[in-house]
Protein backbone atom coordinates (compact mmCIF):
# COMPACT_ATOMS: atom_id res chain seq x y z
CA UNK A 1 0.00 0.00 0.00
CA UNK A 2 1.06 3.32 0.01
CA UNK A 3 1.96 3.42 3.49
CA UNK A 4 4.56 0.89 2.72
CA UNK A 5 5.92 3.07 0.20
CA UNK A 6 6.29 5.97 2.04
CA UNK A 7 8.53 3.79 5.04
CA UNK A 8 10.72 1.96 2.57
CA UNK A 9 11.37 5.15 0.95
CA UNK A 10 11.65 7.27 4.32
CA UNK A 11 13.82 4.41 5.96
CA UNK A 12 16.50 4.00 2.84
CA UNK A 13 16.65 8.17 2.87
CA UNK A 14 17.22 7.78 5.84
CA UNK A 15 20.11 5.07 6.50
CA UNK A 16 21.84 6.49 3.58
CA UNK A 17 21.87 9.67 5.39
CA UNK A 18 23.03 8.27 8.49
CA UNK A 19 25.78 6.15 6.51
CA UNK A 20 26.80 9.65 4.84
CA UNK A 21 27.11 10.83 7.92
CA UNK A 22 29.21 8.14 9.94
CA UNK A 23 31.48 7.44 7.49
CA UNK A 24 32.24 11.38 7.15
CA UNK A 25 34.94 13.46 8.36
CA UNK A 26 34.27 14.65 12.28
CA UNK A 27 35.02 17.05 14.58
CA UNK A 28 36.69 15.40 17.59
CA UNK A 29 34.10 16.10 20.14
CA UNK A 30 36.68 17.63 22.72
CA UNK A 31 36.02 20.78 20.44
CA UNK A 32 32.47 20.78 20.60
CA UNK A 33 30.44 21.92 23.47
CA UNK A 34 28.05 19.88 25.23
CA UNK A 35 25.83 22.21 26.03
CA UNK A 36 25.70 26.02 24.80
CA UNK A 37 23.46 28.58 26.86
CA UNK A 38 19.97 28.43 27.89
CA UNK A 39 18.69 29.49 24.27
CA UNK A 40 20.50 26.44 22.82
CA UNK A 41 18.57 23.82 25.45
CA UNK A 42 15.54 25.65 24.61
CA UNK A 43 15.58 25.15 21.24
CA UNK A 44 16.92 21.88 21.41
CA UNK A 45 14.32 21.21 23.64
CA UNK A 46 11.67 22.70 20.73
CA UNK A 47 13.36 20.60 17.57
CA UNK A 48 13.01 17.42 19.93
CA UNK A 49 9.28 18.00 20.66
CA UNK A 50 8.50 18.41 17.21
CA UNK A 51 10.41 15.43 15.71
CA UNK A 52 7.61 13.50 17.65
CA UNK A 53 4.73 15.26 16.56
CA UNK A 54 3.63 12.67 15.04
CA UNK A 55 1.59 11.86 18.31
CA UNK A 56 -1.27 13.54 16.48
CA UNK A 57 -1.48 10.46 14.38
CA UNK A 58 -1.82 8.00 16.98
CA UNK A 59 -5.73 8.09 18.04
CA UNK A 60 -6.54 8.36 14.43
CA UNK A 61 -4.44 5.52 13.09
CA UNK A 62 -5.42 3.30 15.93
CA UNK A 63 -9.41 3.90 15.18
CA UNK A 64 -8.66 2.85 12.38
CA UNK A 65 -6.37 -0.18 12.95
CA UNK A 66 -7.51 -3.41 12.41
CA UNK A 67 -6.52 -4.98 15.73
CA UNK A 68 -6.24 -1.31 18.01
CA UNK A 69 -4.48 -3.39 20.78
CA UNK A 70 -1.81 -3.98 18.80
CA UNK A 71 -0.92 -0.48 19.02
CA UNK A 72 -0.51 -0.46 23.04
CA UNK A 73 1.58 -2.84 24.97
CA UNK A 74 6.12 -3.01 25.48
CA UNK A 75 6.56 -4.29 21.95
CA UNK A 76 3.88 -2.46 20.54
CA UNK A 77 3.06 -0.21 17.18
CA UNK A 78 3.55 2.91 19.32
CA UNK A 79 6.39 1.60 21.53
CA UNK A 80 8.14 0.30 18.61
CA UNK A 81 7.77 2.72 16.09
CA UNK A 82 8.79 6.09 18.61
CA UNK A 83 11.59 3.70 19.54
CA UNK A 84 12.86 3.18 16.25
CA UNK A 85 12.43 6.86 15.62
CA UNK A 86 14.03 8.67 17.87
CA UNK A 87 17.17 6.01 17.74
CA UNK A 88 16.90 7.15 14.42
CA UNK A 89 16.89 11.05 15.07
CA UNK A 90 19.32 10.77 17.74
CA UNK A 91 22.09 9.15 15.39
CA UNK A 92 21.46 11.47 13.15
CA UNK A 93 21.41 14.49 15.49
CA UNK A 94 24.99 13.25 16.81
CA UNK A 95 26.78 12.43 13.64
CA UNK A 96 25.43 16.02 11.96
CA UNK A 97 26.60 17.94 14.81
CA UNK A 98 30.16 16.30 14.91
CA UNK A 99 30.55 16.45 11.11
CA UNK A 100 29.34 19.63 10.56
CA UNK A 101 29.88 21.61 14.08
CA UNK A 102 28.40 25.04 14.29
CA UNK A 103 27.54 24.91 10.37
CA UNK A 104 24.99 22.30 10.51
CA UNK A 105 21.92 23.86 9.65
CA UNK A 106 17.90 23.48 10.28
CA UNK A 107 17.58 20.47 8.45
CA UNK A 108 21.32 18.65 8.02
CA UNK A 109 20.37 17.51 4.48
CA UNK A 110 20.50 21.03 3.40
CA UNK A 111 24.66 20.34 4.52
CA UNK A 112 24.79 17.58 2.67
CA UNK A 113 26.61 17.62 -0.77
CA UNK A 114 25.61 17.35 -4.23
CA UNK A 115 26.89 13.89 -5.03
CA UNK A 116 24.71 11.43 -6.90
CA UNK A 117 24.20 9.29 -3.21
CA UNK A 118 23.22 12.96 -1.31
CA UNK A 119 20.98 13.90 -4.79
CA UNK A 120 19.24 10.13 -4.17
CA UNK A 121 18.60 10.82 -0.97
CA UNK A 122 17.46 14.47 -1.47
CA UNK A 123 14.90 13.09 -3.94
CA UNK A 124 13.83 10.30 -1.53
CA UNK A 125 12.63 12.72 1.19
CA UNK A 126 11.29 14.82 -1.43
CA UNK A 127 9.25 11.65 -2.26
CA UNK A 128 8.47 10.95 1.43
CA UNK A 129 7.22 14.25 2.36
CA UNK A 130 5.10 14.73 -0.91
CA UNK A 131 3.66 11.81 0.04
CA UNK A 132 3.47 11.96 3.50
CA UNK A 133 1.90 14.95 3.20
CA UNK A 134 -1.74 13.81 2.84
CA UNK A 135 -1.25 11.47 5.80
CA UNK A 136 -0.23 14.49 7.95
CA UNK A 137 -3.37 16.07 7.06
CA UNK A 138 -5.80 13.24 8.00
CA UNK A 139 -6.30 14.28 11.34
CA UNK A 140 -7.11 18.16 10.58
CA UNK A 141 -9.73 17.12 8.01
CA UNK A 142 -11.06 14.90 10.40
CA UNK A 143 -11.38 16.61 13.28
CA UNK A 144 -12.31 20.15 11.01
CA UNK A 145 -14.20 19.27 8.20
CA UNK A 146 -17.42 17.55 10.03
CA UNK A 147 -18.13 21.26 11.80
CA UNK A 148 -17.71 23.00 8.45
CA UNK A 149 -20.52 20.40 7.05
CA UNK A 150 -22.69 20.77 9.31
CA UNK A 151 -23.91 24.18 7.99
CA UNK A 152 -24.23 22.85 4.37
CA UNK A 153 -26.26 20.12 5.75
CA UNK A 154 -28.75 21.67 7.70
CA UNK A 155 -29.58 23.87 4.29
CA UNK A 156 -30.10 20.84 3.03
CA UNK A 157 -27.10 21.44 0.33
CA UNK A 158 -26.69 18.90 -2.39
CA UNK A 159 -24.03 16.24 -2.24
CA UNK A 160 -22.53 16.97 -5.01
CA UNK A 161 -21.78 20.93 -3.94
CA UNK A 162 -20.92 19.04 -0.36
CA UNK A 163 -18.34 17.23 -2.29
CA UNK A 164 -17.24 20.31 -4.12
CA UNK A 165 -17.06 21.73 -0.81
CA UNK A 166 -14.61 19.24 0.40
CA UNK A 167 -12.69 19.57 -2.18
CA UNK A 168 -12.25 23.34 -1.52
CA UNK A 169 -11.70 23.00 1.99
CA UNK A 170 -9.07 20.31 1.53
CA UNK A 171 -7.35 22.75 -1.21
CA UNK A 172 -7.67 25.70 1.30
CA UNK A 173 -5.61 23.60 4.25
CA UNK A 174 -2.92 22.76 1.45
CA UNK A 175 -2.65 26.67 0.61
CA UNK A 176 -2.41 27.81 4.21
CA UNK A 177 0.64 25.08 4.57
CA UNK A 178 2.39 26.24 1.82
CA UNK A 179 1.64 29.57 2.55
CA UNK A 180 3.17 29.32 5.96
CA UNK A 181 6.31 27.28 4.52
CA UNK A 182 6.82 30.31 1.83
CA UNK A 183 6.34 33.17 4.70
CA UNK A 184 8.65 31.27 7.16
CA UNK A 185 11.52 29.30 5.35
CA UNK A 186 13.52 29.58 8.60
CA UNK A 187 13.57 26.27 9.45
CA UNK A 188 15.49 26.61 12.58
CA UNK A 189 13.99 29.16 14.01
CA UNK A 190 10.29 28.02 12.89
CA UNK A 191 10.63 24.27 14.00
CA UNK A 192 11.11 24.85 17.77
CA UNK A 193 8.56 27.28 17.80
CA UNK A 194 6.15 24.72 16.71
CA UNK A 195 7.78 21.88 19.55
CA UNK A 196 7.41 24.24 22.35
CA UNK A 197 4.41 25.30 21.80
CA UNK A 198 2.20 22.59 19.72
CA UNK A 199 4.12 19.61 20.33
CA UNK A 200 4.06 20.35 23.78
CA UNK A 201 0.37 20.98 24.28
CA UNK A 202 0.21 17.84 22.82
CA UNK A 203 2.33 15.65 24.53
CA UNK A 204 2.93 16.65 27.76
CA UNK A 205 -0.53 19.22 28.46
CA UNK A 206 -3.89 18.00 26.66
CA UNK A 207 -3.19 13.85 27.61
CA UNK A 208 -3.07 14.98 31.25
CA UNK A 209 -6.17 17.62 31.17
CA UNK A 210 -8.14 15.56 29.32
CA UNK A 211 -7.67 12.44 31.71
CA UNK A 212 -8.57 14.28 34.33
CA UNK A 213 -11.80 15.57 32.54
CA UNK A 214 -13.31 12.17 31.71
CA UNK A 215 -11.88 10.27 35.05
CA UNK A 216 -12.21 13.17 37.75
CA UNK A 217 -15.80 11.36 38.42
CA UNK A 218 -14.67 7.68 38.51
CA UNK A 219 -11.37 9.54 40.87
CA UNK A 220 -14.17 11.24 43.26
CA UNK A 221 -16.08 7.80 43.17
CA UNK A 222 -13.42 5.62 44.13
CA UNK A 223 -11.43 8.40 46.79
CA UNK A 224 -15.08 8.61 48.51
CA UNK A 225 -15.41 4.56 48.69
CA UNK A 226 -11.86 4.64 50.37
Amino acid sequence: GPEGWICQKYSRSTLCQAHELATAQHIPTSQLPAVTNVNGVVMAAGSILYSLEGQAMVLPLENKMKHPKDMDGFNGVLSTGVSLVTLIYAACGFYGYITYGDQVQGSVTLNLSDTPLNFSVKCMLLCVVYSSFLIQQYPIVEMLWPMAKRPLRARNTKRAYITAFEYLFRFSIVFVALGLAWLIPNLDQIIPLVGVTAGMLLALVLPAVLEVVVFIEEWRANFTTL
